[in-house]
């Protein structure tokens, strides 16, 4: 029975789906943290195994290999692996050869935020901008390859096209509209306030102050700064970077309330002001790069804006998100958030494998 895998490798969790020839899920695993660029290929690796073992065990197939920890228990059709923190050619090369090993045929992983342009591979949309809005965040515009051989810019993988992209360079450097960045702009605007003696008596500053325990919001950067000597460099760098990027929470909760908190509310406008301006630049990045195309290139109000990840999840997220790019004059033919995109991931694979068979619709 075909099998097709997809892993959605992200900044807070590593999620694997298993489908069926049919395109129905038959199987899910999950494992903490993978993102590449902050664990390192050994740990990325490690969970990946452990969230696709665990995806094996939850459905109703014998696996086929005794467990070993080197070699994969289930043969799999087709394999997608989408990994926060793989950008590169040096990323992909750091990892490659530990997948291709463990599922015994080559695997090459992409940028997790090409999952999100799963749907989209058998429908007529053609270029679509790809937004991860999570731990982290990634902008990508993509191209979705055309179903005909003798047409342009057709991917070697049957993947997305990467035709340019904006963040997703880590939290060290940004990653615009993540939680990691409105917790950083909450922290810096709190104790900005209290600095400059602004009034600081909104629910949300406390609620600051109790998550980081501090007794004022002066005392935030300090807080911050510290790691936590009992662990390791690498693990002690994640867990503040978490601790940062869950204060998301409050900050999401305050601006959802029937009266919004104001210190929330300035949070969410700063960091949509700054994500809005990117997701504009992408847009033109990709109508000037596609502009020469045998179909005209990309047109905006033909394109689809795709978004995925914990921030994205949250309507009032989305909202504002739309409204200030529509103050910027963009207006998508459609906008979708991807709940699970691995799920969308395996599904899109046993669909191709159907429709290459001549079992699709």
């Amino acid at each position: 029975m075909p099998l097709f895998l997809c892993v959605d490798v992200g900044g807070s969790k590593t999620a694997a789906s298993i489908a069926d020839a049919q395109g129905g899920i038959i199987g899910r695993g999950y494992a903490g943290s993978g993102n590449l660029a902050e664990v390192g290929p050994d740990r990325c690796f490690a969970r990946i195994r452990h969230a696709v073992e665990a995806a094996i065990a939850a459905t109703s197939v014998s696996p086929t290999e005794q467990p070993r920890e080197d070699v994969c228990s289930l043969p799999f059709q087709d394999i997608w692996i989408g990994i926060a923190g793989c950008d590169t050619a040096v990323d992909e090369a750091s990892i490659t050869p530990r997948l291709s090993a463990y599922f015994q045929r080559s695997v090459t992983p992409t940028n997790d935020a090409l999952l999100l342009a799963s749907d989209a591979l058998l429908s007529d949309t053609r270029y679509s901008i790809a937004l991860v809005a999570g731990t982290g965040s990634v902008i990508l515009g993509l191209e979705i390859p055309p179903s005909s051989a003798d047409e342009v810019n057709i991917d070697t993988t049957g993947r997305p096209i990467v035709r340019c992209r904006k963040g997703g360079n880590g939290h060290l450097l940004g990653d615009h509209g993540s939680a990691y960045h409105l917790g950083v702009t909450a922290a810096r605007i709190a104790a900005d306030d209290h600095s400059m003696r602004r009034p600081t008596d909104s629910p949300l500053y406390a609620s600051l102050c109790s998550h980081y325990g501090v007794a004022n919001p002066g005392d935030l950067p300090a807080r911050i700064h510290q790691l936590d000597s009992k662990l390791d460099v690498i693990t002690a760098a994640n867990t503040r970077k978490l601790l940062i990027a869950t204060s998301s929470a409050l900050i999401l909760h305050s601006i959802a309330q029937p009266q919004a908190d104001p210190l929330g509310f300035r949070i969410i406008q700063s960091c949509i002001e700054i994500l809005a301006a990117d997701i504009h630049d992408v847009t033109l990045a990709l109508s000037q790069q596609t502009r020469h195309d045998i179909d005209g290139g990309f047109q905006l109000a033909q394109a689809t804006l795709a978004m995925t990840g914990g921030i994205a999840a949250r309507p009032s997220f989305r909202e504002m998100l739309v409204r200030a790019l529509s103050e910027k004059g963009v207006v998508f033919a459609g906008t979708t958030f991807v709940e699970h995109a691995g799920d969308h991931g395996a599904i899109g694979l046993s669909r191709a494998w159907a429709r290459a068979a001549g079992k699709g619709d």
